[in-house]
């Protein structure tokens, strides 16, 4: 009699420890279905990078309306595009760009960028400061808060 006791609780014991494991599985799929979107988006976030070599590939190839695009949405309400490219095309001419460095925050990020450019007929090399914000998922650039090293 005590072998049959032994038999159903030994029964009793393995159906629980499978019932729960079920439930262990049903939980982690639903979780990284459903929960986790939000830690999905910050590792697969767009990189800052990118946008700041897009927008300095654009002025080099004097495409101003495409670099304007890469601009904040409180830099476009300052000034409009044709502002714009007025004052790009007094700025001196860029030939060439390499970023040195990226500080990326969770909305905020700097890249400092030497940048080479012909000024007076002279090559010229600065080195800058870019800030950018994130807004709706997508680097922004604030082009009126770019800070020139000394």
């Amino acid at each position: 009699m005590k072998k049959d006791l032994y038999k159903l609780t030994f029964k009793k014991f393995n159906n629980l420890i499978k019932f729960t494991i079920l439930i262990l599985l049903i939980m982690t799929t639903c979780i990284n279905l459903i929960g986790c979107k939000n830690f999905k988006k910050v590792f697969t976030r767009p990189n800052p990078d990118i946008v700041v070599k897009d927008f300095f590939n654009s002025l080099i190839k004097k495409d101003y309306v495409r670099a304007y695009s890469f601009l904040c949405e409180e830099n476009k309400k300052l000034t409009t595009i044709e502002e714009f490219v007025e004052t790009i095309k007094n700025f001196q001419e860029i030939k060439e760009y390499e970023i040195l460095s990226s500080n990326v925050g969770y909305k905020n990020a700097r890249i400092l960028v030497d940048l080479k450019s012909i000024s007076y007929d002279e090559e010229e090399t600065t080195k800058i400061e870019v800030p950018l914000v994130m807004q709706e998922d997508i680097w922004r650039i604030v082009f009126y808060d770019i800070e020139f090293e000394k």
